[in-house]
């Protein structure tokens, strides 16, 4: 059964007001009896026990007076006015004293309403013993006028009789009298005592209840609280495991109430993290992990529509593909292009380059923000590019092992272009299926420079903007100004020769004697563009780029360009 916190907590409330409810209850029956045995004793014993104490002296007055007036009518002649005074106080006493008794059944018949059960046993046991008395003093009346008028005729015969007759009356009456008063004083004591026992009881209970409900209301909200404590504790550390990256932590569930809930949510939550973690691994294999996670942080990028940014876009591919894979079973081409798009793609993870996409052998990738700073892209791709041309030397050593060809093992080569500029960035694609990529003349311009490394004999072309961006990160020489086909607009073309700083001697002299071959190339000054392109050429043996330009003056001194001709090759393929 599930119990929320509320409900607990209610509970433990309800527990402590029952138990101080319980404790106010038997608090007050025992005020309450208290109260009734002082009232008692207040109220009925000391007043009773003050008119038993009266009826007591009125009896022992009245009996001195009946003894004085015998001997008042023994004395002859008779003092009349000695035994009118004398008969007056004997009647007064009685009167007095029948008055009392009449007063101690007023007071009885006033205290049953506040009588314990057991008190108005002892109420009604007095009222019957006050009643007797009563009787006992209405015959001691009785008798003691019927002595006096025998005594006042003289006949003492009689009169001796009688009095020896009230005398054993007067003493069993004085011994009740005395009895009944002895009883009161001990009823009023235990009425005390009573009153005292219960008020010593109730300062035990009060203390006994109050601890108890102390001691329990403590141990109850340690418990709960424990209860609570506990579980969060639980899902604190478990918050900070999966903060560490400790996905597959999870909280036992060990209550039914809203604590048991956030476990559960919090397991479901980590299960979910897990799912999206595996959906993000196994989508890092096939797009770039960053991009992915941007897609999961921002699913704004998920819509169609993008944005423009300065960045740098690399193009590779491996030269003579097609010829190669005429000549490898499927498996064995299959083989090849895996491990190959496996070496190459590490130069590029490792200058934080973003791989787009593989089509067939080619590999486009591309670098800038907010995956690297601005100003870091070009050299960065231009790091991964020689980086790449240093991986394929090792590469081509492991080529017969990969498609099982000891000889005639196919000779890998690449070409690799790279271009900077302002490029589209978005999510481009159908309903169904869609890329994060790149688009724009920047773009197509990388590629055209991949296409252009053919021509002239070359691994790696950039662009001007990425030789100037990339600065003194990289050492180049300027290879051409070229425009790309169905372009206008001319492009500065650079060959990078190593890492700044890194420039060997030989590679020294081939960009000073290429620079000047390129000069005099376009002032038109063939023989000295000639002489540098051979100087170049002997710098660095069968220089490709300058084969090409040793070729074009041929070309040219046969055809000259004419004075409006500005040293721009215009491509006429891709």
């Amino acid at each position: 059964m599930r119990i929320s916190i509320g409900a607990k907590i209610f509970g433990i409330s309800l527990l402590m007001l029952a138990l101080m409810a319980g404790a106010a209850a038997i608090s007050t029956l025992t005020v309450d009896r208290i109260t009734v045995e002082l009232d008692l004793l207040s109220h009925v014993f000391l007043p009773l026990s003050e008119q038993v104490a009266a009826v007591e002296a009125h009896a022992l007055e009245q009996e001195i007076q009946l003894e004085r007036l015998r001997l008042l009518y023994d004395r002859t002649p008779h003092d009349e006015s000695a035994i009118e005074t004398a008969l007056a106080a004997f009647e007064r006493y009685g009167t007095a004293l029948d008055a009392e008794l009449s007063a101690t059944t007023v007071l009885l018949d006033a205290t049953r309403g506040i009588a314990t059960a057991d008190s108005a046993r002892t109420l009604g046991g007095i009222e019957v013993r006050l009643q007797m008395i009563a009787q006992e003093h209405q015959d001691f009346e009785d008798h003691g006028r019927t002595l006096l008028t025998y005594a006042a005729r003289g006949e003492h015969a009689v009169q001796g009789e009688l009095a020896r007759l009230i005398k054993a009356e007067k003493v069993e009456y004085n011994q009740a009298v005395d009895a009944l008063h002895r009883d009161v004083v001990a009823y009023s004591q235990s009425a005390s005592l009573r009153a005292e026992a219960h008020e010593k009881r109730l300062r035990v209970l009060t203390f006994v209840l109050t601890g108890a409900a102390a001691a329990l209301g403590l141990i109850i909200a340690g418990v709960v609280t424990l209860g609570l404590v506990r579980p969060v504790g639980r899902l604190l550390a478990g918050m900070r495991a999966i903060e560490a990256g400790r996905l597959e932590t999870r909280v036992e569930v060990t209550t039914r109430d809203e604590i048991g809930a956030l476990a559960r949510g919090f397991n479901d939550m980590a299960g979910e993290l897990r799912v999206k973690e595996r959906i993000k691994d196994m989508f890092g294999h096939y797009v770039d992990p960053r991009i992915v996670q941007d897609l999961i942080d921002k699913p704004s990028l998920t819509e169609p529509g993008g944005e423009r940014r300065v960045m740098t876009v690399f193009f590779s591919d491996i030269a003579g593909f097609t010829s190669i894979g005429e000549r490898l079973t499927p498996d064995a081409l299959v083989g090849l292009i895996n491990a190959y798009l496996t070496e190459m793609s590490e130069p590029i993870r490792a200058e934080s380059g973003v791989l787009d996409k593989f089509i067939g052998d080619a590999i486009m990738a591309y670098w800038g923000p907010p995956f690297v700073a601005p100003d870091e892209q070009a050299a960065r791709a231009c790091r991964a590019a020689l980086a790449s041309l240093d991986r394929l030397a090792e590469f081509r050593e492991r080529v017969p092992e990969i498609v099982g060809l000891r000889r005639d093992a196919p000779e890998i080569d690449i070409r690799i272009g790279i271009a900077t500029g302002p490029m589209v960035v978005g999510n481009v694609g159908s309903d169904v299926l869609k890329n994060y990529t790149l688009m724009g003349d920047s773009v197509n311009l990388g590629s055209r420079l991949e296409g252009a490394c053919k021509a002239y004999g070359l691994r790696i072309l950039i662009a001007e903007e990425t030789r100037n961006l990339a600065g003194d990160a990289i050492e180049t020489r300027e290879i051409d100004a070229l425009a790309a086909k169905g372009k206008s607009e001319p492009v500065r073309v650079f060959e990078p020769l190593a890492l700044g700083g890194r420039l060997d001697d030989a590679g020294a002299r081939l960009k000073e004697r290429f620079e000047q071959g390129l000069a005099a190339y376009r002032a038109q000054d063939w023989d000295m563009a000639e002489a540098a392109f051979r100087g170049a050429s002997e710098a660095v043996a069968d220089d490709p780029p300058s084969r090409v330009f040793l070729k074009r003056i041929r070309h040219l001194r046969d055809q000259p360009p004419g004075d409006a001709w500005d040293g721009v090759w215009r491509m006429t393929a891709k």
